[in-house]
């Protein structure tokens, strides 16, 4: 790939956007592409208000209707990330399910923390959305083995949201 004038480059593109928020958004994910730095990018999204979009979520959501709510499962880097997305989206969670065993929670980012056997024994009407890439076959499948319903389970297509 050819880099020259890369900075040119991205500035020409910018300069075609038609708004400003077009632009600011543009610039979140150029920063974001080269630092990494995802509370950065979330904090400029949230400031524009908007409600944001994803695909694989609103058609997820789409084949539950008539779910009780929202479980993000684990309370690490990605669940979080995934609550501020789904805030995002206007589509906020209610319960973070915790998956370890050994940490004990009771909330975090004002959302309720269970453990997986309440999850299991208590959610079924609820869906569910996968977050912790180490683990997710793994629990996808506890989940299936221990009767959760499949369709109220989001695996990630590219492991997160």
């Amino acid at each position: 790939m050819e880099y020259t004038d890369l900075l040119g480059k991205l500035c020409a593109i910018k300069d075609k956007l038609q708004d400003e928020e077009s632009k600011i958004i543009f610039e979140a994910r150029v920063n974001y592409l080269f630092t990494r730095r995802v509370e950065e990018y979330y904090k400029v999204i949230q400031k524009i208000g908007n409600q944001a979009h994803c695909d694989e979520l609103d058609d997820f959501l789409e084949d539950n209707i008539g779910y009780e709510g929202i479980v993000i499962a684990g309370i690490g880097e990605e669940g979080i990330r995934t609550k501020r997305l789904l805030d995002i989206c206007n589509k906020p969670a209610q319960v973070f399910c915790n998956l370890n065993e050994d940490i004990h929670v009771e909330e975090i980012e004002g959302l309720k923390v269970i453990s997986i056997s309440q999850l299991i024994k208590d959610y079924k009407s609820w869906v569910v959305i996968l977050t912790d890439r180490e683990v997710l076959a793994e629990l996808y499948s506890r989940l299936l083995r221990d009767g959760f319903p499949r369709r109220k389970i989001l695996y990630p297509m590219y492991s997160h949201l």
